[in-house]
Parts: C-alpha cells; sequence; structure tokens
C-alpha cells in the first residue's frame, strides 16, 4: 500500500509538474522605441522560489505582419527575484543588467548581445548556478 501511495504521488507531480507562476513583470523600451527589454519573475513555491528572466524583444513585427509575432531573445536567467535585479537602457543599442543577489545564487544564462543590442552584466562574481 505505502509503495502505491508512493507510486501515486511521483506519477503525480510528474504529470503535474510544479504549479509556477508568473509573480511579476516589467517592460522598459529602448530610448528609440526599436526595442522592448522585458523582466519576467516566475514563482515555483517553497522548492524553487523564484526565477527572472531578461529579453529584449524587436518593436517590428515579423515580415511587418502583427500576428505572426515579434522577434525576442533571452539574454538573462537568474534564480532570483526580481527585485534583486534592474534594467536600464545606456542609449539605443546598449543594454545593462545589475544583478545584486546573483553573486550568491549564480547565473545560468547570460547572452552578450542580439541583433545590433549589446548587453553589459553587472552579476558581482557569480559563477554558473545550479540550475
Amino acid at each position: 500500500m505505502t509503495r502505491l501511495l508512493a507510486f501515486a504521488g511521483i506519477t503525480f507531480l510528474a504529470l503535474g509538474g510544479c504549479n509556477c507562476v508568473q509573480s511579476n513583470y516589467k517592460e522598459l523600451p529602448s530610448p528609440d522605441g526599436r526595442y522592448v527589454a522585458i523582466e519576467r519573475e516566475t514563482n515555483c513555491g517553497a522548492t524553487d522560489p523564484f526565477g527572472v528572466a531578461v529579453s529584449i524583444q524587436s518593436r517590428t513585427p515579423r515580415l511587418g505582419v502583427a500576428w505572426l509575432g515579434f522577434s525576442s531573445k533571452r539574454v538573462f536567467l537568474a534564480d532570483v527575484s526580481l527585485r534583486y535585479t534592474h534594467v536600464e537602457w545606456l542609449d539605443n543599442h546598449n543594454l545593462k543588467v545589475v544583478c545584486t543577489d546573483c553573486q550568491k545564487y549564480g547565473v545560468s544564462e547570460r547572452v552578450e548581445g542580439w541583433r545590433d543590442v549589446k548587453v553589459k552584466f553587472d552579476v558581482g562574481n557569480s559563477g554558473k548556478g545550479v540550475f
């Protein structure tokens, strides 16, 4: 009986996964409006509380048609709360990502450029996190 309950619990977790929710969201347009930096915070509960992803999205639709969507690239991913990150456009082609708690938890992804945008990072002495 105990094995059956354990199997049912593991199956439930495997099929259902965790219930991660987006807990915060910010958009910051570039000075010329060609791009937007998007910060998303997810909260997966007690086992993996917070994660922050920063993406750059073009404001020009694919093939000039909005329903085809907008090109984007994730440039930063870390296991921290959004309150420990700060994103700012230095000019039309330079984005800066600051993470004050990344040294403690590490950074999972860091991309230094996309299209004509360069990304600078101030994340202390953080290395690769446990992802």
